[in-house]
C-alpha cells in the first residue's frame, strides 16, 4: 500500500515517489516525527469539537493506497471529510492532501458531499476572545484537484513497478519540503555557475548568458556586475577568498568588552502560555560569549528548565549577562533585536531599560559577510553555517547531534512544553545537546570575528 505522503510525492515527481518506494533514504534526522508530534496535539484538542457522530482517525484503502482521514461526519445524506492543521490558515499543499483522502475515500465506498479544513487561529488570545480553531470549507477546491488526481492515481501506483523514472527538477524539488533526493537532480557543478550569482538582475544574468557564459570565473570585465557579484567573480577567478577593502572599517565598528549573542525560540501552535497568540516566538534559551578588550573569553548560557513562561526570568538573566558589553554581535541581528524588545516588554523597569538601550549597540555579521567577504564554496549563499563549514570547518555543525534551528526549536518545544522526553538520562542528554547547538552559533561567531581580524592584519 501506497500512503498519502508518498502519493503527494508523486504528484510532485515520479522519480521521487520510486525513489521512496525502492530506495528510501536511510538517513532521518526526526524532523518527520517531530512535525507528527505538534500535528497529533494540535489534532487531539481539534477534535474535541468536532460532532459527537464523528468517526476519527479512520484508516481507507483503495487502488492501492491507503490514507488515514482525520474525521467523517454524517452531513445531508452523506459525508463530510474533515482535516485537522497545524497551520494558520489554508495553503495549497492541505488541499492537495485533502483532495487525495477524498479520491481514496470515494473509491473506496463513502458517499463524501464536503470538505473542511481546521486551523489554528491566529487571532487567538485566551480563552475569552477569538476561538482557537478555525473551519474552513473547501469542498470546490478540493473536488476539483481530486477530478485531476483521480485521473493520475492508476498511473502513480502503476510507476513504481517500473524503471526509475528520469529527473523532473524543478522549484517542487525544495516546496513545500526539500526532496530527499534533491541532490541528484542538482549535483554541485564542478565549477561555479551563474546560478551562485548573488541577485544579479535578470538583464544582466541575460547578456551574460547570450554569450554562451556558463561558469562566474568566465565573465568578462566588460560587463559590470554590482559589488557583491564582482566579488564573486573576483573569487572564482582566483579560486580563493576575497576580502573587500571596507572590512577593516566594518570590524573597527566592535568595541570590546563585546557580547556574542543567539537566541533559540519555540513557536508553538497552541499557546502555552497566557498572552501568549498561536505561533507568537517566545524565546526558550540563549548563549552569549562575552570577550574583553585582552581577547579573554567566558561563556553564559540559559535554557528554560520547567514548563513556565520563561519570558520574565529571561530578561533577567539577559540584561545582568549583557551589562557592561560595549558591542553586542549576532548574525542577522534583527532576530536578536526583536527577541530583547520582547523581553523588554515583560521585565521591571530598570531591565527593561538596560535590553532597549542594548538594542542600539548592536553589530550584524551577516552583512559585513555578504558586503566583504567571499569565497568560492560559499555558493552565492551567506547563512552563518555554510560560513562556517567553509571558513572554520572544525566548528562545523555537522559534528553536533542537533544541526539545524528549526529542529532546535522542535526539541525545545518538546522538551520545555511537553516535558519530553520524560526519562531523567534522555532528557539530560537532550538538554546537553540543545545547549550545545546555541554554544556553538555564538562560539562560531567570535571565530570568524578573529580569523577575520588576523586576515586584515
Amino acid at each position: 500500500m501506497l500512503t498519502q505522503s508518498k502519493i503527494t510525492s508523486g504528484l510532485q515527481c515520479r522519480k521521487r515517489l520510486w525513489a521512496l518506494v525502492h530506495r528510501p533514504p536511510a538517513h532521518n534526522d526526526g524532523t518527520r516525527d517531530l512535525r507528527r508530534n505538534i500535528r497529533m496535539r494540535v489534532l487531539e484538542q481539534a477534535l474535541k469539537h468536532v460532532s459527537e457522530q464523528a468517526t476519527l482517525n479512520v484508516a481507507v484503502e483503495h487502488q492501492g493506497v491507503r490514507v488515514i482521514v482525520d474525521a467523517l461526519v454524517p452531513f445531508e445524506q452523506g459525508l463530510k471529510l474533515i482535516s485537522v492543521r497545524s497551520a494558520g490558515g489554508v495553503k495549497a499543499h492541505h488541499l492537495k492532501a485533502l483532495a487525495i483522502q477524498w479520491v481514496v475515500a470515494e473509491g473506496a465506498g463513502h458517499p463524501l458531499n464536503r470538505a473542511e479544513i481546521i486551523h489554528i487561529n491566529v487571532d487567538h488570545n485566551g480563552p475569552l476572545t477569538e476561538p482557537l480553531y478555525l473551519t474552513v470549507d473547501v469542498t470546490t477546491d478540493v473536488q476539483r484537484m481530486a477530478a485531476e488526481i483521480g485521473d493520475e492515481l492508476p498511473q502513480l501506483v502503476g510507476c513504481i513497478d517500473g524503471d526509475e523514472p528520469d529527473p523532473e527538477p524543478g522549484r517542487h524539488c525544495f516546496h513545500p519540503y526539500t526532496c530527499p533526493f534533491a541532490g541528484e537532480c542538482h549535483p554541485e557543478a564542478p565549477h561555479h555557475t551563474l546560478n551562485e550569482l548573488y541577485r544579479v538582475k535578470a538583464r544582466v544574468l541575460n547578456t551574460i548568458k547570450s554569450r554562451g557564459i556558463e561558469y562566474i570565473k568566465d565573465i568578462p570585465d566588460d560587463i559590470p556586475l554590482p559589488p557583491i557579484p564582482a566579488r564573486q567573480r573576483q573569487a572564482c577567478r582566483l579560486d580563493s577568498i576575497v576580502l573587500g577593502p571596507g572590512l577593516t572599517s566594518a570590524l573597527d565598528a566592535i568595541s570590546f568588552p563585546a557580547a556574542f549573542i543567539d537566541f533559540e525560540a519555540i513557536q508553538p501552535a497552541i499557546p502555552p502560555w497566557t498572552g501568549c497568540r498561536p505561533f507568537a516566538m517566545i524565546p526558550v534559551q540563549v548563549s552569549i560569549h562575552k570577550v574583553e578588550a585582552d581577547g579573554t573569553m567566558t561563556h553564559h548560557e540559559w535554557l528554560a528548565e520547567d514548563n513556565l513562561d520563561p519570558q520574565p526570568p529571561l530578561a533577567r538573566w539577559v540584561a545582568n549577562a549583557i551589562e557592561g558589553a560595549a558591542t553586542l554581535i549576532a548574525y542577522h541581528a534583527s532576530f536578536e533585536k526583536s527577541i530583547l524588545a520582547k523581553l523588554a516588554s515583560v521585565a521591571p523597569q530598570e531591565d527593561a531599560k538596560a535590553l532597549r538601550d542594548a538594542m542600539d549597540r548592536f553589530v550584524d555579521l551577516l552583512p559585513m559577510m555578504r558586503n566583504h567577504v567571499y569565497h568560492p564554496e560559499f555558493r552565492g549563499r551567506f547563512n552563518l553555517k555554510t560560513i562556517v563549514a567553509v571558513l572554520l570547518p572544525e566548528l562545523a555543525y555537522s559534528t553536533l547531534e542537533v544541526q539545524r534551528g528549526d529542529v532546535a526549536s522542535m526539541l525545545l518545544e518538546e522538551f520545555i512544553v511537553h516535558g519530553q522526553p520524560m526519562d531523567a538520562s534522555l532528557r539530560a542528554k537532550r538538554r546537553d545537546s540543545l545547549l550545545r547547538y546555541c554554544e556553538r552559533d555564538t562560539l562560531s561567531l567570535v571565530e570568524l570575528v578573529r580569523l577575520l581580524r588576523i586576515s586584515t592584519a
